[in-house]
């Protein structure tokens, strides 16, 4: 399995996020099967390079496993995958990674925004997880919801194009701090509705209180 300090602080710090009722209730029917999938890509030791040879030899109700427990359409198409889309379906919600750096989190075909973003510096992601797990489960996914939809579209906006690669800019404090701004204070015909305002200044007080900490 993939070992980078980098990766695996960040897999840390997600398992520490509380989960969502909702999503653990969906993967529930799945969970046994897919914890069974998951322990033999740890005893074959699948990295990023190896996980779409190791999907290749999966039956087709494991591979049906691994897209219901994911959530995802469409049944997979394992020539269609990228590395880091193959490998993220292995893994649980909280080790799913960013590996290419260009903001968005491939899992099976489908291209997501992370909960929180790899870009964070470790400090700001543990500030993070400790102000979302300070709320109830309906204002933490409100504030998920709203930051990380602009977790998304600044990734889509902001990214660096070179000849082999995008990469996403690092998603630092002062970029964090506008995104808040920019809810709390709508702008040019933007809107927050009063409940969501109320939900992420809370957030932003605890990150603030942990991150100063």
């Amino acid at each position: 399995m993939e070992t980078s300090t980098r990766y695996q602080t960040n897999v840390s710090l997600m398992k520490q996020l509380q989960p969502n009722s909702d999503r653990t209730a969906m993967q529930s029917s799945y969970s046994e099967d897919f914890e069974a999938i998951y322990h033999e890509a740890v005893q074959s030791d699948v990295k990023l390079s190896t996980a779409k040879a190791f999907l290749s030899h999966l039956s087709e109700d494991e591979l049906s496993t691994l897209q219901h427990y994911t959530g995802l359409a469409n049944e997979i198409n394992v020539s269609s995958l990228s590395d880091e889309g193959a490998y993220n379906l292995l893994m649980h919600d909280a080790e799913k990674y960013d590996f290419n750096g260009d903001g968005m989190v491939q899992d099976g075909i489908a291209n997501k925004s992370s909960m929180i973003s790899t870009t964070m510096s470790d400090a700001m992601k543990a500030s993070y997880v400790s102000a979302l797990n300070s709320l109830d489960e309906r204002e933490r996914f409100d504030a998920m919801t709203a930051v990380t939809l602009t977790n998304a579209t600044s990734a889509l906006s902001s990214v660096e194009e070179t000849s082999t690669s995008t990469i996403a800019t690092p998603f630092t404090y002062d970029l964090l701090a506008a995104r808040i701004d920019a809810m709390l204070h709508p702008t040019q015909g933007a809107y927050t509705s009063p409940e969501i305002k109320e939900t992420i200044a809370k957030f932003w007080e605890n990150f603030q209180s942990s991150y100063n900490a």
